[in-house]
């Protein structure tokens, strides 16, 4: 297992690996029932961006290594202009299932797949018709603005002003405050003062937090090892973001309460075991637009967290 972990081993994979080995873990002892000769592969750009779907499949991965025996390992994409033949050179080398959730690859991995029939794409994000997406193509929805409401609901539930400290390269941040504040207002605290900070280092933003008027609540857009180092988060509440709340061994500051999610993990098993039972094609179009996205809180959701969330993901009670 060691040996295998080693095959990721950037940034973001150590970060992950460091971060939620328990999470690795199935949820009940399972067996390997393949011990595979194949490998998938992870997708990405050079410099991954905060907020993207990266980190969780990258855990993902991991999950499958330990349960299926696959190897695993990250194809670092330096210059989009060759995205194609780095592709060709990974299946040569024996990566089967590639997956990824840059949306500047997705016509290109998309196009890949149509043209190599014995391989698999797992995608996540950005918007791709039936009639272009091969069979051998799995496409799952990535709507980060629903979690982001219901980010912005939960903040506003403590009732206190909300400070968000953002990393420099988090995606989207427009878009995410946008959402955020849809959140808050529909929790109906008229009072309650959003603010915003961008933060370029750990240090930076270990000055910020040092900064904010307490108590208030802070939502950190930032590297998840930011929370675990030494900064004194007393008299804040914590939200913060690919934690993997509940599902890692990792400590968090005890005012973290919630966390912004995606749950990818049942789509890159399933993904693997058809690949491993050389099932590569899906009739029809496997294609997945329930929400992924969520809000993970360590305490039971309140009534009205519970409702806004039926109504923001379109849950039927």
């Amino acid at each position: 297992m060691t040996k295998g972990f080693q095959r990721i081993s950037s940034a973001i994979l150590v970060s992950v690996l460091a971060f939620s080995l328990s999470a690795c873990a199935p949820k009940k002892s399972t067996a390997p029932t393949h011990k595979a000769a194949t490998s998938a592969c992870l997708v990405r750009a050079k410099s991954s961006a905060l907020g993207s779907a990266d980190s969780q499949l990258a855990a993902d991965l991991v999950e499958a290594q330990v349960i299926y025996g696959i190897k695993v390992r990250e194809v670092l994409i330096s210059n989009d202009s060759n995205l194609g033949s780095s592709l060709l050179r990974e299946l040569q080398s024996g990566c089967v299932l590639m997956v990824s959730s840059n949306t500047r690859y997705l016509t290109s991995l998309a196009q890949f797949a149509k043209a190599h029939t014995k391989t698999m794409v797992l995608f996540v994000g950005g918007k791709l018709t039936e009639a272009e997406q091969p069979s051998n193509f799995r496409w799952i929805q990535d709507q980060p603005n629903l979690s982001a409401e219901l980010a912005g609901y939960a903040a506003a539930e403590r009732g206190q002003d909300i400070h968000i400290l953002y990393s420099s390269n988090f995606q989207s941040f427009p878009a995410f405050q946008k959402a955020f504040e849809i959140g808050v207002r529909a929790q109906g605290n008229q009072s309650i003062q959003v603010t915003s900070q961008k933060v370029s280092s750990l240090a930076d933003f270990k000055a910020q937090v040092a900064k904010l008027e307490m108590p208030s609540t802070l939502v950190a857009l930032v590297h998840s090892g930011y929370l675990t180092a030494d900064i004194d988060f007393s008299s804040l509440d914590v939200l913060g973001m690919d934690l993997q709340l509940g599902q890692t061994s990792a400590k968090l500051p005890k005012q973290v309460f919630a966390s912004i999610e995606r749950n990818t993990s049942d789509y890159v098993l399933k993904a693997v075991a058809s690949l491993l039972s050389r099932e590569v094609t899906s009739d029809p179009k496997y294609r997945v637009l329930a929400a992924i996205n969520e809000l993970r809180t360590k305490a039971t959701k309140s009534d009205g967290l519970l409702a806004f969330e039926q109504e923001t993901l379109n849950i039927t009670p």
